[in-house]
């Protein structure tokens, strides 16, 4: 055994003296004997000579935690031959904590474990960089929370504060006039704060809250700032406090912002009363919520209510709920405006609100917190609900009107058809009379053959005029881009009105419209039939010309009484005695109106009595 010993002694030692400051231990079980070379003595700060046991060196970890684990390590390894690696504190004999790095293998002969034996290194120091890293690090990450802002570091056993440049701009002072410890923070704090800020610090220290706060400061030129500060406080094994280690920064404008605010929520407040608006306001962080009296009102909530959130909901059907919630989600996403109208259920009864809301937001964009108002809208939204069921009564009776329209159409042209042919009868008969029996009349009975006649003329007139006017909305229209000068000129020819010395026709440049070639002829035939029929003048003058998409249609005939303007355009409604120039239907300027319809244009027209009539047709929708 010694000799197995002595080589598994000598390969440590080769390794040890590659890797300075690492020492070797090894402990026999069998002779209860423990071995620890000049390094490991080094390590626990014991003289050269001194002579260790399993007891003694388990005795030098650090009470509590470390020696728990070495405990529990050594009785894994001697029991299962389980080896460990692990780092833990030992308590030198001058009482010096130091940071050690322990590894153990087992030794077995004949398949007992009879001992085990290992390396010992000192890691303070790496450990101490690690944590000076890890501190680093630590107040990086609570400047970059903080949106970048001043970090300072509290020796609190020294008493000596250290402060980054930003700090130096936040309480409006220069590093010359700093002095570097507590008292020079506590310094610059308003009077009303100091006492409030030291009684935090004691119980920060003493373990009893986090460093979260904010305070005001107030600036050498007197210029008072709010600031936020966080901080953590770091501890010594016995958790007494060694640093607090923090960030501040300037929150002045959120919170005269915040001021603005709850300014205005006052007035609104004032407004409300007279308006019956509910007000609220809800942290989405916290989930807490503001809500004044009028809200409580309206939900039917009691004020001592521990939930008012959830009886709230429980006045909403489910999926209105989830339709609230998202919508609002979405507001505080900055993706839409909160706007919405939603049913309450009050005892049975049902009502409506209207919430809207505005998302306060910090001044790094975060939502600071949403404030809201209700409003009963049931009247409205009821009113609402029966002009909605007006208008579908009313389309109903339009659709009824639209068919018995279509079918009177139907009627007037199938009637008029059927209607023509027994008048056209009937002249013929009256022909045929006066031919064959004209001699054995008297005068008396070849004018009641000639009103016969006459009177079968008009009827054809007026069957004629109502086929076109039924028609008219029956017709397909064929609107194509037409020259309109050929197409009046045409009209006029068709007329005659070169045989009629005492008429005059002037038509300027009309350019191109979008029309049905055949049905607008019939709009300007009736339109200078009537220019030159009501017309007493010895020269009757008929002028037509255009101006942007408006045509004019001037004579200087009886003109129009303004009291009979709602008659103009009436189908069947003559102005002036049916014996009055040369009769008349009473039906052509419906057909006028009716085509223009059709064509998605309008005519109205000016006049005065004795001074002539101008028809204005406007064709802005049709091109």
């Amino acid at each position: 055994m010694e000799k197995n010993l002595e080589s598994i002694f000598v390969n440590l030692f080769d390794k040890t003296r590659e890797i300075s400051g690492i020492g070797v231990w090894h402990v026999d079980l069998v002779n209860e004997s423990v071995y620890w070379d000049d390094n490991t003595k080094r390590i626990h700060e014991v003289p050269l000579d001194f002579k260790p046991d399993l007891a003694s060196g388990i005795n030098f970890y650090k009470e509590g935690f470390s020696r728990d684990e070495i405990q529990r390590l050594c009785g894994e390894i001697i029991e299962n031959g389980t080896p460990y690696t692990t780092e833990l504190i030992v308590v030198t004999q001058t009482g010096k904590d130091v940071w050690v790095r322990a590894v153990a293998r087992p030794q077995e002969e004949n398949g007992e474990i009879v001992g085990f034996y290992g390396t010992f290194q000192d890691i303070t120091k790496e450990k101490e960089t690690l944590k000076e890293i890890t501190d680093l690090k630590e107040r990086s990450e609570l400047a970059s929370a903080a949106g970048n802002v001043g970090i300072w570091d509290w020796d609190v056993l020294n008493n000596e504060l250290v402060w980054d440049n930003q700090m130096y701009n936040l309480y409006g002072i220069k590093p010359q006039d700093f002095s570097g410890a507590y008292e020079a923070w506590q310094s610059g704090l308003h009077p009303e704060d100091k006492e409030p800020g030291d009684t935090l610090i004691q119980r920060v220290l003493a373990g009893e809250l986090d460093f979260d706060t904010q305070f005001r400061v107030v600036w050498p030129s007197g210029e008072i700032r709010h600031i936020k500060a966080k901080a953590k406080v770091y501890r010594n094994g016995k958790g007494e406090p060694l640093r607090m280690v923090g960030t501040n920064w300037d929150i002045t404008d959120e919170i005269n912002k915040t001021i603005e605010i709850n300014d205005y929520f006052h007035k609104m407040k004032i407004v409300q009363e007279g308006l019956n608006i509910a007000m609220w306001k809800w942290d989405p962080v916290t989930g807490e919520a503001e809500w004044d009296d009028e809200l409580f009102e309206m939900y039917g909530i009691s004020k001592d209510s521990p939930d008012k959130i959830a009886e709230w909901e429980k006045r909403l059907e489910p999926e209105v709920a989830q339709e609230i919630w998202a919508d609002l989600a979405l507001a505080m996403e900055g993706k839409q405006e909160y706007d919405k109208t939603f049913k309450v259920i009050l005892d049975g009864e049902v009502k409506y609100v209207r919430g809207k809301a505005e998302v306060i937001r910090k001044p790094n964009g975060e939502v600071d917190y949403l404030l809201g108002s209700n409003i009963d809208v049931t009247e409205e939204v009821e009113s609402q609900k029966r002009l909605e069921k007006h208008n579908e009564e009313l389309q109903e009776l339009s659709e009824k009107l639209q068919r018995s329209n279509e079918q009177l159409e139907e009627f007037a042209y199938v009637a008029s058809h059927d209607l023509k042919t027994p008048i056209r009868n009937m002249s013929h008969y009256a022909s045929f009379i006066e031919e064959d029996y004209g001699e054995h009349l008297d005068e008396e009975g070849i004018k009641m053959i000639n009103g016969i006649k006459d009177q079968a003329q008009r009827m054809t007139n007026l069957v004629d005029d109502l086929l076109t006017y039924s028609r008219v909305n029956k017709m397909k229209l064929t609107a194509n881009e037409a020259p309109m000068n050929s197409l009046v000129n045409e009209v006029v020819e068709l007329l005659g009105v070169e045989s009629m010395p005492d008429v005059e026709v002037v038509v300027e440049d009309l350019g191109e419209l979008k029309v049905d070639i055949v049905k607008m002829r019939e709009v300007f035939n009736n339109l200078i039939t009537n220019g030159i029929k009501y017309n007493d003048n010895d020269s009757k003058e008929i002028n037509i010309w255009r101006e942007g998409n408006l045509v004019y249609v001037k004579d200087n005939g009886i003109g129009i009484d303004e009291s009979m303007k709602d008659k103009v355009f009436a189908f069947f409604k003559r102005l002036h005695a049916k014996d009055e120039y040369g009769g008349g239907t009473g039906a052509g300027m419906a057909i006028v109106q009716k085509v223009l319809d059709r064509h998605n244009a309008t005519i109205d027209f000016q006049s005065k009595i004795g001074e002539g009539t101008t028809f204005i047709l406007d064709f802005s929708k049709t091109n």
